[in-house]
Formats: structure tokens, C-alpha cells, sequence
């Protein structure tokens, strides 16, 4: 896995946020938490996730949890689509049904895709954890941007898609350093000092020690992607463990209580091939949310995501073992799914322009820009 390190790195680097991208995101969400505040009165919208521990690749999602005092979810969620639609957002989702419920759009003057959760402040301490682990070591993040990236690049890190989410993958990365390294990745859940949190009927225990100290690992980020890869496609009992971080890396279903339930992701399609609709069984590729332990995260992977994930997982395992390059590894699939990603360099469409094209854009603009002015000065007297 060393001859991996080098790749990583420049990889990485190359999908480093920039200045300006995360300006935009950071308008982004005062905008919304103005227009949220304005409409609904002692709502609080916060942000949470990836951009928030800093485990975030270029052009992520936005993630945001209004906190409101609201019963009724579908009309909740129906009357933000529509202050949503007012605001110019695009591809506006609403998913009342789900175990959270969820707004997911698109903005199209940042390009940024959004998902607002509903009072899942559980999220935000979630986003603690996982920010203390990535300022562990820096494999630690380095490894969960490198799984993270992987994943999205073959199209097996949307849940909304009947894959995994970005947080499984981040939480199955965690697991792999716990198991391999404990040094390196210690379970940042067991100090004597609890800390619990009541969120509606329920009392969570989100502890999360301070005491972190460096490890001894000599294990390079490119080593540990390699084993990562061999754990989970060849070297994991998917059958009886689940992966759990709260418990040093796994548990078994036996203790957990999880039972690999029937009927399995091949026997759904077999039947869906023959006209017959079955239910697929739960806890397959189980995943415990290190707070929340009654969740498992694979709650949401389809028969079709479940095997892709499988499959893809056996495809980086034996490409690693045969030292193939990191970009065939990570090679993209259907490229389509990035349209709508902002360019980096704000100037790719002027430099095919001729000089008088974009002195007449600029002209433009600059018009633009005093009528603007004009209207704002008659606003405010």
C-alpha cells in the first residue's frame, strides 16, 4: 500500500476546498439561516457534517439541522418547499417518511446541493466525535478523505441512492483504524466523565473525550487504504459482526442483537427479475451510529446498493494487490452526476473571449451593477 502514499497525497490536494468555495458555502448558510429565522419564529437552523469537521471534499454538500417546534413534519416540509421555490432553489426534495425528516435542493447561484434535517440535533454531536477522531493523527483524516473520495467517484456514497452515506464510510474507516491501530485511532467514547443529552423521549449518552493522545503507528495512509480495502471486500464477517466505533471498531450481532435477516440483496433481485416484489431483511451490511444505537446506517442501502458496494469493494482490494495506480482505482463512473459541480478557476469563460467580447461584458456588468444600486438606494430611503 506505500506505493499508494504519493497518489493519495496529490490527490487530496487537488480536491482540497478553496478559499472561495468555502465563502460560498458560508453565505450560503447565513442566507438560508436568515430566511429560516424570519419565517419561522425561535426555529434555528445549524450546520453540521463533513464542512464542519473539516472531513469535507471539494464541491460537498451542504448539511443543516433546523431545530423547530413542529409536529406535523409533511407540513412543515411542504411549506419550506415553498419558501425554498420563492428563494430560487432548484431540484427541491422533500422525504417526510423518513426516520428524519429531510428537504434536500439544489442552489443554483452556489452550485452547492443542500439536505435540511429536521430536528436531528443528535447530528451536531455526531459531528463533534468525528471532528476529535480527525485531530487525532492526521491518517486518521487523511484515510477518511481517501475512502470518501474513492467511494463517491464510483457512485456508492449516496444513501438517497440506496448506498451508503458519507458518514457510513467515514465510521467504517474509524472502525478499520481502531481494529488495526488502536494507538492510532483510540475509542474516543470510554472516559469516566459521561455526558448525556435528552432529545425528545430519548437520553443519549454523547460522550466524547479530550483526552487524545498522538499514536506510536508507523503506518502510512497509503498502507492503511490497502488494508482498509482487504478488510472490508475479504476480511470482514459480515454475517455476525456489525461495525460499531463506540466499541473499539466492531461487535458482534450476538451482542448487538442484529440478526442478518433474510430475505438477502440476491435473492430480492432474483425475484424482481420474475415479477415478485420481496422486502429485503434488515441489518446486512450493519453499521451502529456511535450515539444513536438503535440505528444502523445500512438501514437505507437497496439490494442493488448493497451489491454494488460489495462488488466494489473486491474491485479495489484486487486492484491494490496488483499495485494498480490510484486514478484507475478512483476512475469515475458516470461522470454525469458532476455537471453541476462550479468550476475552480472563476476566469474559464473569458479566456477563449476576444478583447472587445469582454470589454462589452464588462460594460454590461457595470450597468448591471448601477441599476442595482440605484434600486437599493430607493429601497432604503
Amino acid at each position: 500500500g506505500k506505493y499508494l502514499d504519493g497518489a493519495i497525497t496529490r490527490g487530496l490536494k487537488s480536491h482540497r476546498e478553496h478559499d472561495s468555495t468555502i465563502k460560498r458555502r458560508e453565505s450560503l448558510i447565513r442566507h438560508l439561516q436568515k430566511i429560516f429565522s424570519t419565517r419561522f419564529k425561535g426555529c434555528d437552523l445549524q450546520a453540521f457534517g463533513s464542512s464542519q469537521t473539516g472531513l469535507n471534499l471539494r464541491n460537498g454538500d451542504v448539511d443543516l439541522c433546523l431545530i423547530i417546534d413542529s409536529k406535523d413534519s409533511r407540513k412543515l416540509l411542504k411549506r419550506m418547499r415553498g419558501i425554498l421555490n420563492d428563494q430560487g432553489m432548484e431540484d427541491i426534495i422533500t422525504i417526510p417518511r423518513a426516520r428524519i425528516p429531510i428537504v434536500k435542493f439544489r442552489d443554483p447561484r452556489s452550485g452547492f446541493e443542500v439536505d435540511i434535517a429536521i430536528n436531528n440535533s443528535l447530528a451536531v454531536h455526531n459531528t463533534k466525535l468525528l471532528k476529535s477522531y480527525s485531530e487525532c493523527d492526521p491518517r486518521i483524516k487523511e484515510l477518511i478523505l481517501t475512502v470518501k473520495y474513492w467511494a463517491l467517484q464510483r457512485a456508492i456514497c449516496d444513501a438517497y441512492e440506496g448506498t451508503f452515506s458519507s458518514y457510513a464510510w467515514t465510521l467504517m474507516a474509524i472502525a478499520h483504524m481502531q481494529i488495526i491501530e488502536p494507538n492510532l485511532a483510540p475509542n474516543l467514547q470510554l472516559s469516566e466523565q459521561r455526558e448525556e443529552v435528552k432529545i425528545g423521549k430519548i437520553v443519549y449518552d454523547i460522550t466524547v473525550s479530550n483526552q487524545i493522545t498522538p499514536g506510536d503507528s508507523k503506518c502510512t495512509t497509503g498502507e492503511l487504504l490497502a488494508g482498509f480495502f482487504d478488510r472490508f471486500a475479504r476480511g470482514w464477517d459480515w454475517q455476525n459482526d456489525v461495525i460499531s466505533i463506540a466499541n473499539g471498531g466492531s461487535i458482534s450481532r450476538k451482542e448487538k442483537g442484529w440478526k442478518f435477516a433474510n430475505p438477502g440483496a440476491i435473492e430480492v433481485m432474483e425475484a424482481a427479475d420474475e415479477g415478485e416484489e420481496l422486502p429485503m431483511g434488515y441489518h446486512h451490511l450493519s453499521i451502529e451510529d456511535p450515539f444513536d444505537k438503535e440505528h444502523d446506517l445500512c438501514r437505507v442501502v437497496r439490494p442493488e446498493g448493497e451489491l454494488t458496494i460489495r462488488d466494489e469493494l473486491l474491485r479495489a482490494a484486487r486492484m491494490v494487490a496488483e499495485g494498480k495506480p490510484f486514478a484507475k482505482i478512483c476512475e469515475v463512473v458516470r461522470p454525469e452526476r458532476f455537471k453541476n459541480e462550479q468550476p475552480e478557476d472563476l476566469f474559464h469563460d473569458l479566456r477563449t473571449l476576444k478583447e472587445h467580447e469582454i470589454q462589452s461584458k464588462l460594460d454590461n456588468i457595470t450597468s448591471e451593477i448601477d441599476t442595482l444600486t440605484t434600486r437599493m438606494d430607493a429601497l432604503e430611503n
